[in-house]
C-alpha cells in the first residue's frame, strides 16, 4: 500500500473474500500488505467463513482511501518511491514550489492499523482532502463523526447474508484543526498530518475498532483531546518495527 500520485490517491482495501489460496494462479496473493489490514478477520479465520474465490473471479474491493492533494495542480519534480522491506514502510517523496512532501505509508499489525504519516519541510505547506469511497456500491454508507473521523459501513458482497464492515479513518494535523464536510475532511496549510485507518468485517465489535483507544491511551489517541502528532507516530512506528522484525526473523 503506497501513496503513487502528485495530484490524487487511491489505496485499496480488500475484502478477505478476495484472497485466493497459494499455488492457484489467482491475481492477489495472501501475503501481499493490503489485506494485513484485515488481521483481525483473518485471524478469526475469515477465509472458512467468506470461502475462496476462484481465479477467474474478479477481486472484491472493499473501499477505497481516496487523498487529494488540494495544491495539485501546480507542478512538481523529482518524485520518487521506495520500499523498506527491512522496516516494511514505503516511502513517497516529491517537490511542489520549494516544499518537499514526504509520506510514509505502513500496515501494522502490532495495532490493526494503516497509517499513513504526511509531512511538509516547509510549514504551511501540506493541504489534502481526504474521503473514503466504495465506487459502484451504493449500499455503503459514509459520514463523518466528531470533525476528525471518517466512517464507511456496508456489506462485503452483494449477497443477502453477505458479512458486515466497518472502515474508520482518523485525521490528525499537527497544529491547526480539520476542515469537516458531509463525507470528507481537509487539512489546510499544515506542515505535518496522522491518518490511521482500522478496519472490521464481520462481527460487531471487532478488536480493531473497540480495543485501539485503549491500546494506544498512551500517546494520547482516544479521548477528547487532540493527541501529539509526534508521540503518537513515534508509539505507531516502534510498534509496527518491532513486530516486523520478528515476523522477518521468523521466516529466516
Amino acid at each position: 500500500m503506497t501513496l503513487t500520485g502528485t495530484t490524487s490517491d487511491r489505496l485499496m482495501l480488500f475484502s478477505p473474500a478476495a484472497t485466493p489460496p497459494s499455488g492457484d494462479g489467482g491475481i492477489f496473493s495472501a501475503e501481499s500488505p493490503s489485506f494485513a489490514v484485515l488481521a483481525a478477520a483473518r485471524k478469526a479465520g475469515a477465509e472458512k467463513r467468506f470461502g475462496w474465490l476462484t481465479p477467474s473471479d474478479p477481486p472484491r474491493d472493499l473501499a477505497e482511501i481516496r487523498v487529494d492533494w488540494l495544491d495539485g495542480e501546480q507542478p512538481f519534480k523529482d518524485f520518487s518511491r521506495t520500499l523498506d522491506p527491512a522496516q516494511g514502510v514505503v516511502t513517497t517523496r516529491f517537490t511542489r514550489g520549494t516544499s518537499e512532501l514526504i509520506g510514509k505509508v505502513f500496515i501494522s499489525e502490532a495495532d490493526d492499523l494503516t497509517v499513513i504519516h504526511l509531512r511538509a519541510d516547509k510549514p504551511g505547506s501540506l493541504s489534502f482532502k481526504i474521503r473514503l469511497e466504495r465506487p459502484g456500491r451504493p449500499e455503503a454508507t459514509m459520514e463523518v463523526k466528531d470533525r476528525r473521523v471518517l466512517i464507511l459501513r456496508g456489506k462485503t458482497n452483494e449477497a443477502a447474508d453477505a458479512p458486515s464492515f466497518e472502515v474508520r479513518a482518523w485525521v490528525f494535523p499537527m497544529e491547526s484543526e480539520v476542515t469537516p464536510a458531509e463525507k470528507d475532511i481537509s487539512v489546510l496549510g499544515e506542515g505535518e498530518a496522522l491518518v490511521l485507518i482500522a478496519t472490521a468485517v464481520g462481527k460487531e465489535g471487532s478488536p480493531a475498532l473497540t480495543e485501539i483507544g485503549t491500546r494506544l491511551q498512551k500517546y494520547g489517541f482516544g479521548g477528547t483531546e487532540h493527541p501529539d502528532i509526534s508521540e503518537l507516530w513515534d508509539g505507531l512506528l516502534e510498534r509496527h518495527l518491532k513486530a516486523h522484525r520478528a515476523a522477518m526473523a521468523e521466516k529466516r
